[in-house]
Protein backbone atom coordinates (compact mmCIF):
# COMPACT_ATOMS: atom_id res chain seq x y z
CA UNK A 1 0.00 0.00 0.00
CA UNK A 2 2.84 2.33 1.20
CA UNK A 3 5.02 1.65 -2.31
CA UNK A 4 1.45 2.45 -4.52
CA UNK A 5 0.72 5.36 -2.32
CA UNK A 6 4.09 6.49 -3.02
CA UNK A 7 3.97 6.19 -6.84
CA UNK A 8 0.82 8.12 -7.20
CA UNK A 9 1.96 10.88 -5.09
CA UNK A 10 5.36 11.01 -7.78
CA UNK A 11 2.60 11.10 -10.33
CA UNK A 12 0.34 14.11 -8.80
CA UNK A 13 3.90 16.02 -9.01
CA UNK A 14 4.90 14.99 -12.27
CA UNK A 15 1.07 16.08 -13.46
CA UNK A 16 1.20 19.52 -11.02
CA UNK A 17 4.47 20.16 -12.76
CA UNK A 18 3.33 19.62 -16.22
CA UNK A 19 0.31 21.79 -15.77
CA UNK A 20 2.39 24.56 -14.32
CA UNK A 21 5.30 24.70 -16.64
CA UNK A 22 3.17 23.51 -20.07
CA UNK A 23 -0.22 23.96 -19.83
CA UNK A 24 -0.99 27.25 -18.19
CA UNK A 25 1.01 28.65 -20.06
CA UNK A 26 -1.24 27.56 -23.28
CA UNK A 27 -4.35 28.66 -21.51
CA UNK A 28 -4.41 32.52 -22.94
CA UNK A 29 -3.74 31.14 -26.65
CA UNK A 30 -6.59 28.43 -25.45
CA UNK A 31 -9.09 31.28 -24.69
CA UNK A 32 -8.25 33.37 -27.92
CA UNK A 33 -8.99 30.60 -29.86
CA UNK A 34 -12.55 29.43 -28.32
CA UNK A 35 -13.83 32.95 -28.25
CA UNK A 36 -14.59 32.67 -31.96
CA UNK A 37 -15.60 28.98 -32.11
CA UNK A 38 -17.78 30.22 -28.88
CA UNK A 39 -19.62 33.06 -31.06
CA UNK A 40 -20.24 30.34 -34.50
CA UNK A 41 -21.71 28.28 -31.66
CA UNK A 42 -23.91 30.15 -30.15
CA UNK A 43 -25.36 31.43 -33.71
CA UNK A 44 -25.60 28.09 -35.40
CA UNK A 45 -29.11 27.38 -33.88
CA UNK A 46 -30.97 30.13 -35.12
CA UNK A 47 -29.01 29.12 -38.76
CA UNK A 48 -30.32 25.90 -38.33
CA UNK A 49 -34.26 27.26 -37.37
CA UNK A 50 -33.62 29.13 -40.34
CA UNK A 51 -33.02 26.11 -42.50
CA UNK A 52 -36.01 24.04 -41.48
CA UNK A 53 -38.23 25.94 -43.86
CA UNK A 54 -38.81 23.90 -47.30
CA UNK A 55 -40.66 23.58 -49.81
CA UNK A 56 -43.13 20.91 -50.04
CA UNK A 57 -42.70 17.31 -51.82
CA UNK A 58 -44.48 16.71 -54.80
CA UNK A 59 -46.09 13.55 -55.48
CA UNK A 60 -43.90 12.16 -58.58
CA UNK A 61 -46.35 13.17 -61.42
CA UNK A 62 -43.69 15.03 -63.12
CA UNK A 63 -41.29 12.63 -62.77
CA UNK A 64 -43.59 10.01 -63.91
CA UNK A 65 -44.58 12.30 -67.28
CA UNK A 66 -40.50 12.70 -67.80
CA UNK A 67 -40.05 8.98 -67.72
CA UNK A 68 -42.56 7.90 -69.68
CA UNK A 69 -41.83 10.66 -72.06
CA UNK A 70 -37.92 9.30 -72.50
CA UNK A 71 -39.32 5.83 -72.78
CA UNK A 72 -41.33 6.82 -75.64
CA UNK A 73 -38.77 8.74 -77.08
CA UNK A 74 -36.48 5.92 -76.88
CA UNK A 75 -39.22 3.76 -78.38
CA UNK A 76 -38.74 5.88 -81.53
CA UNK A 77 -35.42 6.47 -81.77
CA UNK A 78 -33.87 2.62 -81.41
CA UNK A 79 -35.98 1.38 -84.60
CA UNK A 80 -34.47 4.35 -86.70
CA UNK A 81 -30.88 3.82 -85.08
CA UNK A 82 -30.29 0.25 -86.24
CA UNK A 83 -31.81 1.07 -89.66
CA UNK A 84 -29.08 3.63 -89.91
CA UNK A 85 -26.02 0.97 -88.59
CA UNK A 86 -27.78 -1.52 -91.10
CA UNK A 87 -27.05 0.45 -94.22
CA UNK A 88 -23.68 1.55 -92.42
CA UNK A 89 -22.82 -2.16 -92.60
CA UNK A 90 -23.93 -2.60 -95.97
CA UNK A 91 -21.92 0.16 -96.95
CA UNK A 92 -19.13 -1.72 -95.09
CA UNK A 93 -19.57 -5.09 -96.91
CA UNK A 94 -19.45 -3.49 -99.97
CA UNK A 95 -16.07 -1.80 -99.79
CA UNK A 96 -14.57 -4.86 -100.67
CA UNK A 97 -16.08 -4.92 -103.45
CA UNK A 98 -15.15 -1.69 -105.07
CA UNK A 99 -11.95 -2.10 -103.99
CA UNK A 100 -11.28 -5.36 -106.03
CA UNK A 101 -13.10 -3.36 -108.66
CA UNK A 102 -10.97 -0.39 -108.62
CA UNK A 103 -7.47 -2.86 -108.08
CA UNK A 104 -8.47 -4.42 -111.53
CA UNK A 105 -8.78 -1.14 -113.24
CA UNK A 106 -5.12 0.44 -111.62
CA UNK A 107 -3.45 -3.18 -112.46
CA UNK A 108 -5.35 -3.01 -116.41
CA UNK A 109 -3.65 0.77 -116.53
CA UNK A 110 -0.19 0.11 -115.66
CA UNK A 111 -0.35 -2.54 -118.27
CA UNK A 112 -1.18 -0.43 -120.36
CA UNK A 113 1.08 2.51 -119.81
CA UNK A 114 3.83 0.06 -119.52
CA UNK A 115 2.99 -0.84 -123.20
CA UNK A 116 3.18 2.82 -124.18
CA UNK A 117 6.47 3.73 -122.13
CA UNK A 118 8.49 0.82 -124.05
CA UNK A 119 6.77 1.68 -127.60
CA UNK A 120 7.81 4.81 -126.41
CA UNK A 121 11.54 4.20 -125.66
CA UNK A 122 11.88 1.62 -128.60
CA UNK A 123 10.79 5.08 -131.60
CA UNK A 124 13.75 6.64 -129.31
Amino acid sequence: MSATDKGLQQLAGALSTVESQHLRPLGGWVMKLNAPLHTIMSVLPGIAGQGRVRRPQSDGRLTMAILWIVAVGLLAVVPVLLFLLKGVLGAAKNIEKTVDAISGVAATHRRISTRSSTSWRRRA
